[in-house]
């Protein structure tokens, strides 16, 4: 309304906020799909979906090659919301980040934890594996 002083949110909640978003990843349209993650982990924070809103962050910023700032946004979904389910993801795609930057010791290390951590969960487990031993090629 004119005048009232009154904004309406761009969003009506978190879900519609969080699927615009992944509307827009999937489009391969990064530039918007990272406004509206980003919006959704701020705006949002107390939401179930800021954690996913994190690790979706980091990764358009690992499809940019951005690998330092994909990194930070993984390391938040880890720190900030250790019971989160994209906490594997997180970790593993930090892994790939760091042997992107060919910093492979701390690739291995991560890679070998997550490995180990999530033993039970098949699929990460085997992308883990098999990014370490696509390490253990290089050297």
């Amino acid at each position: 309304m004119p005048g009232s002083g009154y904004y309406p949110p761009q969003y009506g909640s978190a879900d519609q906020a969080y699927n615009q978003a992944m509307q827009a990843y999937r489009s391969r349209d990064y530039q918007t799909a990272l406004s509206k993650f980003q919006e959704v982990a701020t705006r949002y924070a107390q939401s179930d979906l800021a954690d996913n809103a994190h690790y979706w962050t980091g990764e358009i910023y690992y499809a940019w090659k951005n690998f330092p700032m994909a990194i930070q946004s993984f390391q938040t979904v880890v720190q900030a919301y250790p019971q989160g389910n994209k906490v594997p993801d997180a970790l593993l795609k930090m892994g790939y980040a760091y042997a992107e930057m060919r910093q492979y010791n701390i690739a291995r290390s991560i890679l070998t934890d997550v490995a180990s951590r999530y033993s039970e969960n098949a699929r990460i487990r085997n992308l883990a594996v098999k990014k370490l031993n696509e390490l253990n090629n290089i050297y």
